[in-house]
């Protein structure tokens, strides 16, 4: 299996080398098929949505619960961290990408901090890391993509599928994008995976509700976004 590779779930100490691309402009202007997303919620975001077909603004606001894990299951991983990604039961987007250090991955995958990145001068620490992913205002549960952090988001929706990439930031802690799949199953619609192609991170939710990663291709060249 897998053994992580000292991310925040293991050490407690701030990343080195994570600041080695230029940050996304804060004010660049969404795409024509994009748009921010509402004002931050104390509540978790509903899982689903009953629209014939997704919008944009819907996939923003049901990206933030699927890629998130309670508070409780977090402050269980940072008391007892892991060592293997199969120790991780739910295997949610938030808990797999603080499982990494992004330098590390950008030895062999340099295209990896397009993906997901610590943007503080040094890294980040472990408390800003922390507050950052459990948001204001004492939220139920803890997300490296809250809906505050969106900057654009797309979606292609096609019949019960929809697709598109998500971008996030919470400023000067980390960023990144990922792809997304949302999949509607009886007039409801779900974020039901997520893609990280250069750190090969493909998690999907499973018939219990559970997230688990999933095989995928090893990238051939550069992701395409």
């Amino acid at each position: 299996m897998q053994r992580l590779t000292l991310g925040i779930l293991i050490v407690v100490f701030g990343q080195q080398g994570c600041d080695q691309l230029r940050p996304a402009d804060p004010s660049a202007k969404a795409t024509e098929n994009s748009q921010l997303v509402p004002a931050e919620s104390s509540k978790t975001p509903p899982g689903w949505t009953t629209s014939k077909t997704l919008s944009v603004a819907e996939a923003s606001w049901l990206i933030p619960s699927a890629a998130a894990c309670s508070r409780e299951q977090f402050d269980e991983v940072l008391r007892h961290p892991p060592t293997l990604l199969s120790d991780i039961d739910d295997q949610k987007l938030t808990l797999l990408l603080l499982a990494y250090d992004p330098s590390l991955v950008a030895q062999t995958a340099p295209t990896a901090l397009d993906e997901f990145r610590y943007t503080g001068p040094f890294g980040a620490k472990k408390d800003d890391i922390v507050e950052a992913v459990y948001g204001d205002g004492k939220p139920a549960y803890a997300s490296v993509i809250r809906p505050s952090y969106i900057t654009d988001c797309t979606c292609n929706s096609d019949g019960d599928q929809a697709t598109g990439v998500v971008a996030f930031r919470a400023v000067g802690v980390f960023e990144g994008r990922c792809r997304y799949t949302a999949e509607r199953e009886d007039g409801k619609w779900r974020v039901v995976e997520f893609y990280l192609p250069s750190y090969r991170i493909r998690t999907r939710r499973q018939a219990d509700g559970l997230w688990k990663l999933v095989d995928t291709p090893v990238p051939t060249g550069p992701p395409s976004y």
